[in-house]
């Protein structure tokens, strides 16, 4: 970076718990296993707001294509 002339690039890595919350852990959730293995987990997730829309969107289309049938 000093070869650009950035010596300061007024950034930090996000914390544990702060990628928790944008990925939608809840508060109480704990990972076990050393930082770099918590990020690795973090990151190998799947956001949960996504996977519930994904899969509503996928029941939705099952119906529609009369795979599924809503008995009564």
């Amino acid at each position: 970076m000093a070869l650009y002339g950035i010596f300061d690039i007024k950034m930090r890595m996000l914390l544990i718990d702060e990628l928790k919350q944008i990925m939608g852990f809840d508060k109480g959730y704990r990972l076990i296993g050393t930082k770099t293995e918590k990020k690795k987990y973090i990151g190998n997730a799947v956001e949960v707001n996504m996977s519930r829309v994904m899969c509503e969107a996928l029941i939705i289309k099952l119906y529609e294509t009369g795979i599924f049938k809503i008995s009564a």
